[in-house]
């Protein structure tokens, strides 16, 4: 997927996928997702990529930041997000910002694989988000060919 600015904004955002109502979103304030995805800009401009989660109204999370990344460099963008709110219907967006919406203006990310993970009922939801981060990194697979229901949570893991 490709995502271009419009010159309407500095930070162009893409990949919005909306959480309402459904099975990803029920599970509650304090509920934890992996979300991850891989991306990159075809320019020398960008000043940021990261991924956002918007949980319909309140706090916006923003985590897996890339400051200044390098042109034509694919980036592993992941993240632990913490549900602070059910109320209004949630997405997760991918965004590439720069210095003003002029600049911003034509210049497109690159993304692939995306995917938001609801993680449920396992031990490793103790761990810190950046240790969970970690787990999650290297034990969930990156990306699966949509043949799997997936809505039940990581159980399938264990």
């Amino acid at each position: 997927m490709s995502i271009t600015g419009t010159g309407t904004n500095l930070a162009v955002y893409g990949g919005q996928i909306q959480l309402a109502g459904g099975a990803l979103w029920a599970n509650g304030v304090g509920s934890k997702f992996y979300a991850v995805c891989y991306g990159m800009v075809t320019n020398a401009d960008a000043q940021q990529l990261s991924v956002k989660l918007y949980p319909g109204t309140g706090d916006i999370l923003e985590t897996a930041i890339v400051a200044t990344p390098t042109i034509n460099t694919v980036y592993k963008l992941s993240g632990i997000f913490t549900q602070t709110n059910q109320s209004g219907a949630g997405s997760i967006r991918i965004k590439h910002s720069y210095a003003d919406a002029a600049t911003a203006n034509t210049k497109v990310m690159q993304v692939q694989k995306v995917m938001l993970e609801p993680i449920i009922g396992l031990p490793e939801l103790a761990l810190s988000d950046a240790n969970l981060l970690t787990w999650c990194d290297n034990n969930i697979p990156t990306w699966f060919d949509g043949t799997m229901n997936r809505l039940g949570g990581l159980g399938w893991l264990r």
